[in-house]
């Protein structure tokens, strides 16, 4: 079953690659239309795609590090388990 956290994580990675894509075509109408801002636009939807592709793969790795200090810590039994 999903989580509703994990479900969170999907929206916030899909609003991410929204907002960018709309930035890349935005800043590629602009730069038909020679307008400076456009490379300023560009580069944001570039970045934005780069993160929305990266997060999904830094998440596990977090939950992992995160159990991992718990069982150094002795709290073995509070682990976060969000499957």
């Amino acid at each position: 079953m999903v989580s509703s956290r994990q479900l969170q994580r999907v929206a916030n990675v899909a609003r991410i690659a929204s907002v960018a894509n709309g930035g890349f075509m935005g800043g590629m109408k602009s730069a038909m239309e020679h307008e400076p801002i456009a490379v300023y636009s560009i580069v944001l939807g570039v970045v934005g795609l780069g993160i929305a592709y990266v997060a999904p793969q830094i998440w596990p790795l977090e939950r992992q590090i995160r159990e991992q200090q718990y069982v150094m810590r002795g709290n073995a039994s509070n682990r976060v388990t969000d499957y």
